[in-house]
């Protein structure tokens, strides 16, 4: 038996019976392993993931009687074959279906003969699969997309609401492609330049984002671990998010409040900006992220950051109109940030995803609150959700007098490699 399959085995394992996001699992899985093949592991993990109702389809057509009455032991090991077998360049059939047999011999014994006559099935059912998979998409072309990309039916409905058809499989497909891996340089410890330097004497291939001050684009295994990440030179992040921190354009000495503040990113980039000098309150209502948050701190060398427990949908009156600035990144669908979480993809609940905009939009009224005279916040989201980006915005400025919007920008990830992401500048005009 592979091991390195029986680790991409353990990892969806829990990410399907434990819903625990997929970076997370794959990392911890990972971190203390040695003599395996990580970057074989996590394209089968988020492969397997990223293709999972294109695969459960498939996988239906070739066992008897219906999928979901499987055991999940057994129907992970049939996709995660299925997905070597269509998707991977290298993998022998015979290989990928004899190390699925030997897998299912360990974890689930039972099963063994059910998973071997079904991948064993595979190559005679190719056309049968297509000639299915044709008349669904001339009878319902929203069922036909939502397994060709492995989406949430209501998900692709919302994208043609929002985008049209003409563009919903540009968007679907970019979604679904592999994320590049942007860097934040630490204008406290070094500068862009600088760094590129360093991390190609590394062996790290970097490549220089135009129009910013910090980003970097880098391909390599273990990031983290190299010298320049352990001096504190760098932080992974995506451009977009650098780019909030641009819009917002933090001043050194200004006194700056971080609203839903975990993993910490904008923060510490905002940190950065200002030299260490005047004062941000990162808050979040998790306390563990908040621990993680202050062992960060200490490998960026910042000391103008501090976090606090609070709830941004309770109202803190003692700190009303102190701050210049406001970041307000509230919790949304994710849908900017597939690529990265493919399991977002697989969230049923439409009904709760409705519900936050009204969440999200109590959030930035607080926000508002807490401004001077004159002082700015920025409202984002990683979710290209209209409800959850514009239509908040506008109901705000529809409901609160004294505030006007400066900047608004949805980044596309079919436009460009970035995250889908929303960012708007909102900016108190008069007195408190």
């Amino acid at each position: 038996m592979d091991l390195n399959r029986k680790l991409a085995y353990d990892i969806l394992f829990q990410i399907e019976s434990k819903n625990m996001y997929s970076n997370i699992a794959i990392n911890n899985a990972l971190a203390e392993k040695k003599n395996i093949k990580a970057a074989f592991i996590r394209e089968l993990v988020y492969g397997t993931l990223e293709q999972k109702m294109y695969l459960e389809f498939v996988a239906g057509t070739l066992v008897k009687g219906r999928l979901k009455d499987i055991q999940r032991p057994a129907r992970i090991i049939i996709k995660m074959a299925l997905y070597q077998m269509i998707f991977m360049d290298g993998i022998e059939a015979y290989g990928a279906v004899n190390e699925a047999v030997e897998l299912s011999k360990k974890v689930i014994k039972s099963r063994t003969n059910l998973i071997n006559a079904a991948l064993r099935a595979y190559d005679d059912n190719v056309e049968s699969i297509d000639k299915k998979l044709k008349d669904i998409k001339s009878k319902d072309p929203i069922r036909y997309l939502s397994i060709i990309y492995s989406f949430e039916q209501y998900i692709v409905r919302w994208i043609i609401r929002d985008f049209g058809e003409e563009r919903v499989e540009d968007i679907l497909k970019a979604l679904n492609r592999k994320p590049s891996i942007f860097i934040r340089t630490n204008l406290i410890k070094t500068n862009k330049n600088e760094l590129e330097a360093i991390l190609c004497e590394e062996g790290f291939e970097v490549e220089n984002v135009c129009n910013s001050e910090t980003a970097l684009k880098v391909k390599g295994s273990f990031l983290m671990e190299s010298d320049a990440y352990k001096k504190g030179l760098f932080s992974i992040q995506d451009k977009a998010s650098q780019k909030l921190i641009d819009i917002l354009d933090p001043k050194e000495g200004e006194y700056i409040l971080d609203m839903c503040c975990a993993p910490g990113g904008k923060s510490f980039a905002a940190a950065e900006r200002m030299n260490n000098s005047g004062s941000i309150l990162s808050r979040d209502i998790y306390e563990n992220k908040l621990n993680i948050m202050d062992l960060e701190k200490k490998r960026l060398g910042l000391e103008n950051v501090t976090t606090q427990l609070w709830n941004a949908e309770e109202l803190d009156y003692s700190l009303e109109g102190k701050f210049n600035k406001v970041i307000c990144d509230v919790p949304c669908s994710g849908f900017g940030v597939i690529s990265k979480k493919p399991e977002i993809k697989y969230k049923k609940a439409e009904e709760d995803i409705k519900k936050l905009p009204d969440k999200q939009l109590q959030i930035l009224k607080n926000a508002s609150k807490y401004l001077d005279k004159n002082g700015a916040l920025i409202y984002s989201t990683c979710t290209i959700n209209s409800e959850e980006n514009h239509q908040v915005v506008k109901k705000f400025l529809d409901d609160e007098k004294g505030f006007v919007l400066e900047d608004e920008i949805l980044f596309m990830p079919d436009k460009e490699d970035i995250d889908g992401f929303y960012i708007a500048k909102i900016k108190r005009e008069g007195e408190l």
